[in-house]
């Protein structure tokens, strides 16, 4: 079944977006547009709102020759550029550039220091497009981050361009880890386009009742809320869920969720309780001491609690918290492109 979702993309909806230094996107046919700074365009994702986007391809142009997709989601640093070109450098390396498509959306924040024309999508804090929160007042309407995503998917499957698109692939690291995870909780798309998640390096996980890893030992506790650690609260639990992931029940959220396709990475050496990009509030710490303990017990969790499920977690070797060894490595090629 198609999406529901109507978009109509002409020239004026891919534009670029006015930045020192960038020229037109120069993508052309079927020769992908590898270098950020003339890769960036911006798409219609509703009435006079536009995502600035990253991509090796033009959405507007017929590709037959691409058959999967990847959309990449940045880190906090919000460099949706880096992420975009790490990506590029991977498919080169798979030897895949020829037939994926690959999109990297731009979250920024009021605070960053980018030119903006009317219409584009930017967002209060750092805090709010990780976590699906709507974008800033300026528009008379706002859209959450995990929408602008649902209507990227459902552009791909509309447009009807890439005629052979079979899969798609949505990854993040570490920030962009935690989008995915959430994300892929709340995801309700139609099962027009096979799609993969991919969570690497997250500081937390949302998990679905009052039940933590267990203070001493193995196993699991519940814990009970404290005006100091509410960790059973969106986006550590699911309470006080926002508009998006309100949509559906939690029932009906955790049984989509279990048979999705997601894989779960984290490099063997992001262990660092003291990583300076690791969340360290109270909700995050009963998760566990790092990512590496934190992923394993976010998996152990699924195992024990919402089996059968579809998942799978994946560490590995010699890696820190770096997404650009992350994605040039093989378990990490592999589980963005192999499938």
């Amino acid at each position: 079944m198609k999406p529901s979702i109507s978009i109509t993309l002409t020239m004026a909806a891919i534009a670029l977006i006015p930045k020192p230094g960038v020229a037109e996107f120069q993508g052309q046919g079927s020769t992908p547009c590898i270098s950020a700074e003339r890769c960036l365009t911006r798409i219609d994702v509703g009435p006079g709102l536009r995502m600035p986007v990253y991509t090796n391809h033009p959405f507007d142009q017929a590709n037959a020759r691409i058959r999967r997709a990847v959309i990449v989601i940045h880190g906090q640093g919000r460099n949706a550029d880096n992420y975009f070109e790490r990506m590029v450098r991977a498919a080169q390396r798979e030897k895949v550039l020829g037939e994926i498509l690959i999109v990297a959306p731009l979250f920024s924040i009021t605070s960053d220091m980018v030119p903006r024309k009317s219409g584009d999508l930017y967002w209060r804090r750092g805090s709010h497009w990780m976590k699906g929160h709507k974008s800033a007042r300026d528009f008379g309407r706002r859209i959450s981050s995990f929408e602008v995503i649902d209507r990227l998917r459902a552009l791909l499957v509309s447009r009807g361009g890439f005629s052979n698109l079979a899969n798609l692939t949505i990854v993040g690291f570490s920030a962009g880890g935690q989008f995915v995870q959430r994300y892929a909780v709340g995801f309700a798309g139609a099962q027009d386009l096979r799609t993969r998640f991919v969570v690497g390096s997250p500081s937390s996980y949302m998990y679905f009742d009052r039940r933590r890893p267990a203070h001493r030992g193995t196993g699991f506790e519940e814990r009970v809320d404290t005006p100091d650690c509410p960790v059973n609260r969106y986006k550590y639990g699911p309470e006080r869920r926002n508009a998006y992931m309100r949509r559906r029940s939690l029932a009906d959220m955790v049984k989509r969720y279990r048979f999705l396709d997601v894989v779960y990475l984290v490099g063997a050496d992001d262990d660092d309780p003291e990583s300076k990009s690791l969340d360290k509030r109270c909700p995050a710490l009963v998760q566990g001491a790092n990512r590496v303990a934190r992923a394993q017990n976010f998996k152990a969790y699924m195992n024990r609690f919402h089996a059968p499920h579809n998942h799978r977690l994946v560490v590995v070797p010699n890696i820190g918290h770096s997404s650009s060894r992350m994605f040039r490595s093989k378990p990490g090629r592999e589980a963005v492109f192999g499938w």
